[in-house]
């Protein structure tokens, strides 16, 4: 991992730390805890349907049927008979997806990474690793 990455990064660690801190201040404000809804990517990857339905309930609307029927053809792709054959497209297992980078990067850029973001990571309940 390059300079350039570890930039992005730490720029990107220091805006979710201010958006944090922003959300924090104004926890105490009924009319922003009612607009409010905290989504983390992977738990919407670990449970796509669950909380599509979480999130059209949280808006007050209706789901149609489409997106559950997209979920379950598109995001939640465990058969090898649907599994993409092209690594662009739109079928993924989404659970594999959002835990790729664990089998990618090294352990030293993951600990760099948490160190840079751990603010974030602790105050948004990650697991943070030590080996």
């Amino acid at each position: 991992y390059g300079q350039q990455v570890l930039n992005s990064i730490s720029s990107d660690c220091k805006q979710l730390k201010e958006d944090l801190e922003l959300i924090k201040q104004n926890l105490s404000s009924k009319s922003f805890v009612n607009n409010y809804l905290l989504l983390r990517y992977e738990d919407i990857a670990n449970n796509p349907v669950e909380y599509a339905r979480g999130l059209y309930d949280f808006l007050n609307i209706g789901m149609h049927p489409n997106v559950l029927y997209y979920i379950n053809t598109h995001v939640n792709v465990t058969s090898k008979w649907d599994k993409p054959k092209n690594q662009y497209g739109t079928k993924r297992d989404s659970r594999k997806v959002s835990k790729a980078w664990m089998r990618k990067l090294p352990l030293d850029a993951v600990l760099h990474i948490q160190s840079l973001c751990w603010y974030s990571m602790n105050n948004l309940d990650y697991k943070i690793i030590n080996s």
